[in-house]
C-alpha cells in the first residue's frame, strides 16, 4: 500500500470531525467521516461561539465567508448583578480590533450545514453509520458500524463528543496493561445543569449585545445575533457534585418545570426569562461536564474536542479548541507522510506523533479549560470570593477582561501548511504567551486584589446583606409607575433606582439599630453581633449615602445634589420626631404624625420623582399625588404591623409594640381616650411579651383604631385615585400607579383570605 493510501477514520460529524475533514483534505491525507445521525446537521436548540483562534483556520479552510454571512459581531457585553447593579464591557469590540475577527454566535446547525455543504465529496461523510466496535491491527484498525458496514484505516480519530465510543475503546485498551486508572475513568465531573436555546428577536435586546445576569447559583446569558435571533444558556449549579457517567439526564418535562420555576426571573432592563422561553425556537437541557482527560490516544485511536476535553460554554471556546485540535493534528500528519522514502507510517512512528499532539494540545487546553472552570463559577457567584469579586472588582477592571481573552486567543494554533488569512490584527503577536504561566509577580498582584476586594466587600457588606434579601420594593414599583409618565431613558432610570434604593437600605439599617430590632424581612438583623455588629453596619450605611451622592454625578445635572441633600435632610428630620415621640414618650397629634411621614417615608418617594423629573421634559407637580401615596404606604404599614400574620414572620409578632412605637393606631387610639392610660402604658414597657401585646391590640381594637385606619386609608386611596385621573387626562393613562394604589390596599379581616 502507497503513503497516499494512508487513511484517517474520523468517527463523529462534529464540528471538529468535520473541520478534520476539511483541513485532511487540503492536506491531500485520504479520510472518512462516520456518523451516527441519518442528518449531517440535526437541530438541538444549540449556538456555537466562533472565536478569532478558531475563526481564523476556518478562513484558512475558505469557510468563513460563508459563515460571516450568518453571524453579527459582538460589540458590547453587558453584566447585571442580583441587587441591580450592572455595568457594560466594550471587550468583544476590542478583541475584533485585535485580532481581526470578531467574537460571534450563530446556530450550531448552521455551522455544522455549512462544513459539510461546503465538502466537495459526500461521498466521504457516511451518515446514518454508528460505531458498533472498534479493533486495533498490527498496522491499523477496523471500525465497525451497526449497518455491518466494516471500515479499515491507519487511524481512528474520535471527535464523537463527550459520551465517546473511540474513548470507550482506549479505556479498554489502556485498561489490559494498566495504563489508565479507574481515577481517570472517574474524573468527568458535573456541577452544573444548562438549558440552552434558540429564541426570536425580542424587543429590548440589541443585535451585537450579550448580556450575562448573575445569580446566586444561576447564570442567565443572552447572545443578540443576526436579525435579532437571541442565543441564550441558562446555568444552574447543582445541589451535589456527580461523576460521569453517573449523573442526571433531563427529559423536556424536566426543562419545562425547571423553565417555569424560573419564569419571573427578570434579566436585562424588565424582561423575564419567561419572554425568552415563550419565544423559543428550540431548546435543550443537559448537565454539563468538565475536565480535561490526560489520556488522549492509545495504539492507532486519537481523541479529538469534546471526547477528550469538555468545558462549559461560558468561555465560548469549546468549538473552537476542536477547531485547533484538527489543525494541530493535521499538520503533524502532513509532516510525518511527507518523509521522503518513507512507506506507510509504523507504530512506532505512530505512536511518537500522537504523543506530539498530546504534549502540544494539553497543556493549552488545559489553560482554557481551567479558565472555562473558573468562569462559570463566577458567573454563578459560587462562593465569598466569586461573590465579592462580581461586585467589587469585575465592574472596575476595565481592559483585563479583553486582555485576559486575548491571552488565550492568541496561542491558537493554524494550518501551517495553508497561507494565513488576511485578516489580522496585532494581538496574535503582542498577546502571545507560548505557554508561558503567570510569574510570582502575577500571583503577588492577584493576592494584592483579592485583599483589596475583601476590604472593599467589609466595607458595604451589610448593605449587600440587606439586598439579599427581597423587600416589597414598592419605591421601585413608584419609580416604573411613574415612567410611564416622564419616559427616562434606561441608563437614567437605573440611577434613580440604584440611589433611591441604596438610600432606603441604609435608613433601614439605621432604623433596626436605633429600634433594637431583632428580624428584618424575616432574617437576622444586619447589626446583630452575629454577623456585621452595630459600628460596622453604621459605616455601611453612611457609605451607602456618599456613595449614592458620587453616583449622582453620573446624572449630568447639578439639580440633582440638590434634591438628594433636601430628601436627606427630610428623612433625618422624619427619624428624628419619630424617636423622640417614642424615647420622651409623648404621643404626637395625627397632624404631627403626617409631617413626620411626609419627611420620612415620603421623602424618599419625593427624591425618586422629582429626580425623574430633572431628567423630564414633564413639568407637572407631583408632588400632592407623592405625599398621598407616602401617607397610604406608611399608615397601611403600621396598620399590617398589628394585624399581619405575614408581617410577623418578616419583621416579628406586633414589632412596633416592642419598639414603643407611637404609630397610626396607636396614636387615634391614645386620643380616642385620654384618660385611660393603659396602652401608653404598654408602650413603656417594650415588651416582647405576646400576652401583653394581644391585650394592646385588644384594647385599639376597642377604640376603634383599626377600623380608623382602614377607613382613612381609604379616603386617601380615593383621593389618590381622583388625583391620577385627573394627571391622566393630560399626560395619559397609567395602569402601574393603578396597580400600586391596588396593592396597597386593605380589607377588614373578617374579608381577608385565610390562605
Amino acid at each position: 500500500m502507497s503513503k497516499s493510501k494512508f487513511q484517517v477514520i474520523i468517527v463523529g460529524g462534529s464540528i471538529g470531525g468535520l473541520t478534520l475533514a476539511h483541513c485532511l483534505r487540503k492536506a491531500r491525507i485520504d479520510h472518512i467521516v462516520l456518523e451516527k445521525s441519518s442528518s449531517p446537521a440535526p437541530q438541538i436548540g444549540a449556538s456555537i461561539g466562533i472565536l478569532p483562534n478558531g475563526a481564523r483556520v476556518l478562513d484558512q479552510l475558505q469557510l468563513y465567508d460563508d459563515i460571516e454571512g450568518h453571524i453579527e459581531p459582538l460589540s458590547t457585553a453587558t453584566i447585571g448583578l442580583p441587587d441591580g447593579f450592572s455595568f457594560s464591557s466594550s471587550y468583544p469590540k476590542i478583541i475584533t480590533q485585535r485580532f481581526g475577527f470578531p467574537i460571534a454566535f450563530l446556530d450550531r446547525q448552521k455551522l455544522l450545514e455549512i462544513l459539510y455543504r461546503s465538502y466537495p465529496d459526500h461521498s466521504k461523510i457516511r451518515l446514518g453509520e454508528k460505531v458498533t466496535a472498534i479493533e486495533s491491527t498490527h498496522d491499523g484498525a477496523t471500525v465497525i458500524t451497526a449497518t455491518g458496514t466494516v471500515y479499515r484505516g491507519h487511524l481512528v480519530v474520535g471527535s464523537d463528543g463527550v459520551h465517546s465510543t473511540v474513548r470507550q475503546e482506549i479505556w479498554s485498551a489502556s485498561e489490559r496493561f494498566g495504563l489508565v486508572s479507574q481515577q481517570e475513568r472517574s474524573s468527568l465531573t458535573v456541577e452544573f445543569r444548562c438549558i440552552f436555546g434558540i429564541s426570536t428577536a425580542i424587543k429590548g435586546l440589541n443585535v451585537g449585545e450579550q448580556v450575562n445576569a448573575l445569580f446566586n447559583g444561576l447564570t442567565i446569558v443572552t447572545i443578540h445575533g443576526k436579525g435579532g435571533r437571541v442565543y441564550w444558556f441558562v446555568i444552574q449549579k447543582l445541589g451535589k457534585k456527580y461523576t460521569y457517567p453517573n449523573c442526571p439526564r433531563y427529559t423536556k418535562r424536566d426543562m419545562s418545570v425547571v423553565a417555569e420555576e424560573l419564569r419571573n426571573i427578570q434579566f436585562y432592563r424588565g424582561i423575564t426569562f419567561g419572554k425568552l422561553w415563550e419565544s423559543r425556537e428550540s431548546a435543550s437541557m443537559t448537565v454539563l461536564e468538565e475536565n480535561t482527560l490526560k489520556t488522549w490516544y492509545r495504539n492507532r485511536l486519537v481523541l479529538l474536542g469534546d471526547s477528550v476535553h469538555k468545558m462549559t460554554p461560558n468561555i465560548g471556546q469549546g468549538a473552537n479548541m476542536a477547531i485547533e485540535d484538527a489543525a494541530a493534528l493535521t499538520n503533524l500528519l502532513r509532516r510525518l507522510l511527507k518523509i521522503p522514502g518513507s512507506s506507510l507510517p509504523s507504530n512506532s512512528q505512530i505512536e511518537m506523533l500522537l504523543h506530539q499532539y498530546r504534549e502540544l494540545r494539553y497543556q493549552r487546553v488545559q489553560s482554557i479549560y481551567r479558565s472555562s472552570r473558573f468562569l462559570v463559577r463566577f458567573q454563578a457567584r459560587d462562593g465569598l470570593l466569586n461573590v465579592l469579586l462580581s461586585r467589587y472588582y469585575a465592574p472596575y477592571a476595565k481592559d483585563l477582561p479583553a486582555d485576559m481573552a486575548s491571552k488565550t486567543i492568541a496561542d491558537g494554533v493554524m494550518c501551517d501548511f495553508l497561507p494565513p488569512p488576511k485578516r489580522s490584527g496585532d494581538g496574535w503577536e503582542s498577546y502571545r504567551t507560548n505557554g508561558q504561566t503567570w510569574g510570582w509577580r502575577a500571583q503577588a498582584a492577584m493576592y494584592s486584589l483579592i485583599l483589596a476586594v475583601l476590604y472593599a466587600w467589609i466595607i458595604r457588606a451589610p448593605l449587600d446583606y440587606l439586598f439579599s434579601i427581597p423587600g416589597k420594593d414598592i419605591r421601585g414599583k413608584l419609580i416604573i409607575a411613574f415612567n410611564e409618565w416622564l419616559q427616562l431613558p434606561n441608563d437614567k432610570l437605573a440611577i434613580v433606582k440604584e440611589v433611591v434604593d441604596h438610600l432606603h437600605t441604609a435608613s433601614l439599617l439605621i432604623d433596626d439599630i436605633q429600634d433594637a430590632s431583632r428580624i428584618r424581612r424575616g432574617r437576622t438583623v444586619a447589626h446583630d453581633e452575629s454577623l456585621f455588629g452595630v459600628a460596622q453596619t453604621i459605616n455601611a450605611a453612611n457609605y451607602a449615602y456618599f456613595l449614592q451622592q458620587e453616583r449622582l454625578n453620573e446624572f449630568g445635572d447639578p439639580r440633582a445634589f440638590h434634591v438628594f441633600t433636601q430628601a436627606l435632610l427630610d428623612l433625618h428630620r422624619g427619624q428624628g420626631m419619630d424617636l423622640y415621640w417614642r424615647d420622651a414618650v409623648v404621643c404626637p397629634t395625627e397632624e404631627e404624625y403626617i409631617r413626620m411621614v411626609i419627611y420620612k417615608t415620603g421623602g424618599l418617594f419625593q427624591l425618586a420623582v422629582e429626580l425623574m423629573q430633572i431628567q423630564s421634559t414633564t413639568n407637572t407637580d407631583f408632588s400632592g399625588l407623592v405625599e398621598l401615596l407616602g401617607m397610604i404606604f406608611q399608615i397601611r404599614d403600621d396598620y399590617m404591623n398589628l394585624q399581619s400574620g405575614l408581617y410577623a414572620e418578616k419583621k416579628g409578632l406586633m414589632e412596633d409594640l416592642t419598639e414603643g412605637k407611637f404609630s397610626f393606631p396607636v396614636i387615634h387610639s391614645i386620643h380616642a381616650a385620654p384618660e385611660n392610660t393603659e396602652l401608653v402604658d404598654i408602650l413603656k414597657q417594650r415588651s416582647e411579651d405576646q400576652a401583653v401585646k394581644i391585650r394592646a391590640v385588644q384594647y385599639m381594637e376597642s377604640t376603634g383604631s383599626f377600623r380608623y385606619c382602614r377607613e382613612t386609608l381609604g379616603r386617601l386611596t380615593e383621593r389618590a385615585r381622583s388625583h391620577v385621573q385627573e394627571l391622566e387626562t393630560f399626560l395619559g393613562p397609567n395602569k402601574g400607579i393603578h396597580r400600586i394604589l391596588d396593592l396597597l390596599d386593605v380589607q377588614p379581616p373578617s374579608e381577608r383570605s385565610c390562605g
